[in-house]
């Protein structure tokens, strides 16, 4: 019987033993699992910068602002009239005779588009009838089309008007071109 119960106190050792870790086991499982989060941590970093950084770089200022100065140049160049058309010498200005509405015989509205250096801006107002001077009540209206611009320059070729920007905010710099046809007679 002694035998017996000697076998039993040693299967049950056994299975005490079997059934936990040691501190070695433990210490070497927690440093595989500190190395693998470190390791998915710095990936899920770098994706979340890359994911910002491309962000700002879609809807950033400059890229905002490129789109609508494109826009808008091609909005009132496409209004314009064909007759005529004022490039500054420098090209860096252009202007631009349009009608206001459709029932217009002769073009009463015009818009100047230049660079103060560090701006594209529009200005515009209204012409004396049947002339391409200024209305003497004239107050016209200026707004800034866009900012952070580097480089602006304007350009004609028959009925075509050219226009190339640079905008550089000091993250990201940005070329736009837009072309844009005169139709109006």
């Amino acid at each position: 019987m002694t035998d017996d119960r000697n076998k039993l106190v040693k299967m049950n050792v056994r299975a005490n033993r079997a059934s936990g870790f040691s501190l070695l086991e433990m210490t070497v499982t927690m440093l595989i699992s500190s190395i693998l989060m470190v390791g998915v941590s710095g990936v899920i970093v770098g994706a979340q910068k890359g994911w910002n950084d491309a962000y700002r770089r879609v809807y950033g200022q400059v890229v905002t602002d490129a789109y609508m100065a494109r826009r808008v140049f091609d909005k009132v160049v496409r209004k314009a009239s064909i007759k005529k058309c004022v490039v500054g010498l420098s090209n860096d200005d252009v202007e631009v005779y349009y009608y206001d509405s459709p029932a217009s015989t002769h073009p009463d509205r015009y818009a100047r588009f230049y660079y103060d250096g560090s701006n594209l801006m529009l200005e515009y107002g209204q012409l004396e009838p049947g002339t391409f001077d200024y209305a003497n009540n004239n107050s016209p209206t200026t707004q800034t089309l866009a900012q952070n611009v580097t480089g602006c320059y304007f350009a004609q070729s028959t009925i075509c008007l050219h226009m190339s920007l640079t905008l550089d905010d000091g993250r990201h710099r940005i070329s736009a071109v837009v072309s844009s046809t005169r139709h109006n007679k």
